[in-house]
């Protein structure tokens, strides 16, 4: 036991520690533990370069498998994560404005897409039990939400996979079951901008354009507590293994804050990057969550120790804005027995394309590139605020 808590000291120390706990090895009473810098993602795998504007939302499907990816285009594009190709596996096509936002249902059986039409689709992934028979290829979606009276701007799903919520520009967040119903709606003073789902999924964390940082019980449908923000708070990204969240700051001088909704603290700041006009989100990274990710209005991505605050790596690569980051926190338990556990970091940019990184041992962007349309390199960022 006294090993392991030392051993354990050690990994909390270790800048680069980014290896998975269901397989870490036990460790050694003849050497201290560090973990070289080349196990961050920061070598360029992948290119993947089908859409046709700048790329505004990426998200992992929680087995690992699917990547989707939502853009200015109107498109959401499914992506296979297991084959070495990353093939496309399904185009979404039906909105008629830019699509903002993404969300997996925790059971994977659902993906939502929001959009710049004032709409939410809900569709059935490849292999969800819910594609129907007269549809086998799941190119219509299964429903449209269509109450907001202006842009959605982001969606989350409660833990049970039967209600979500969307957030907009016309002031309310609305709760749905995805039979069409809607349950509850909140209204706020100005535009909400982004929201999310904590870990229990029990509370909903709402941010408008005010700069307030709002929390919510699910249950009660009750406000438990407000934040105050003294500047203009852009995204959030919560965390799935604490109560802690990721706040984007858009200021003269960008921050990324990392809030705890227990302590009601900021306990951590990242700066570094780059962010004035639009909207750049961040994300954790790491088996244990130990890294944050941000994109940048410089066209690299930063990434920063977690609970230190120290920046670790700025890796360039985009030709413009990167507005989306994704390192799934995948562990054995459920990624599935065939599937790894995955070390990618998926970054999203105005650039029309996504990049896939992996460790610095991996092969070279430049031997894959998934294209199937011609890529302008100037595009402008995605103004959302």
């Amino acid at each position: 036991v006294i090993f392991q808590q030392a051993l354990r000291h050690q990994e909390l120390q270790c800048l680069y520690h980014n290896t998975d706990p269901a397989t870490d090895a036990c460790g050694s009473l003849l050497e201290d533990h560090v973990c070289h810098q080349s196990l961050l993602p920061t070598q360029c795998v992948a290119r993947l370069e089908k859409h046709m504007d700048g790329v505004w939302y990426v998200a992992m499907s929680h087995d690992g498998r699917t990547i989707a990816s939502s853009s200015k285009d109107k498109t959401v594009i499914l992506w296979d994560a297991t084959d070495p190709g990353f093939r496309i596996v399904k185009q979404l096509i039906g909105h008629n404005e830019a699509c903002s936002h993404i969300a997996w249902s925790p059971d994977d059986q659902y993906i939502l897409t929001a959009s710049y039409d004032n709409n939410v689709r809900l569709w059935a992934p490849p292999g969800s039990v819910h594609v129907r028979d007269s549809d086998e290829k799941g190119q219509r979606p299964l429903r449209t939400f269509a109450k907001h009276r202006q842009s959605v701007t982001a969606v989350g799903w409660l833990h049970d996979s039967l209600h979500f919520v969307s957030a907009g520009f016309d002031k309310h967040v609305l709760l749905w079951k995805v039979d069409g119903t809607r349950v509850n709606r909140w209204r706020f003073s100005s535009r909400v901008q982004d929201l999310g789902i904590t870990r229990d999924g029990m509370r909903m964390v709402v941010v408008n354009s005010n700069g307030h940082l709002k929390v919510f019980d699910l249950a009660t449908y009750d406000e438990l507590f407000s934040l105050p923000e003294s500047d203009g708070i852009t995204s959030i990204a919560m965390s799935q293994l604490s109560d802690q969240v990721l706040v984007n700051i858009s200021s003269s001088t960008p921050v990324i804050r990392l809030m705890d909704l227990a302590e009601r603290r900021v306990v951590q700041k990242y700066m570094g990057h780059f962010q004035g006009r639009f909207v750049v989100r961040s994300c954790f990274g790491g088996p244990r969550e130990q890294f944050v990710v941000s994109g940048s209005e410089d066209s690299q991505i930063y990434i920063w120790h977690r609970h230190f605050g120290s920046l670790l790596e700025v890796i360039p690569g985009h030709a413009s804005t990167v507005n989306a980051v994704c390192w799934p926190c995948l562990t054995h338990a459920n990624s599935g027995c065939s599937a790894p556990v995955t070390t990618w970091l998926i970054t999203a940019a105005d650039d029309h394309t996504l990049r896939v990184w992996g460790p610095s041992s991996s092969s070279a962007c430049s031997e894959l590139t998934v294209c199937d349309a011609s890529v302008s390199k100037s595009s402008r960022g995605s103004d959302q605020t």
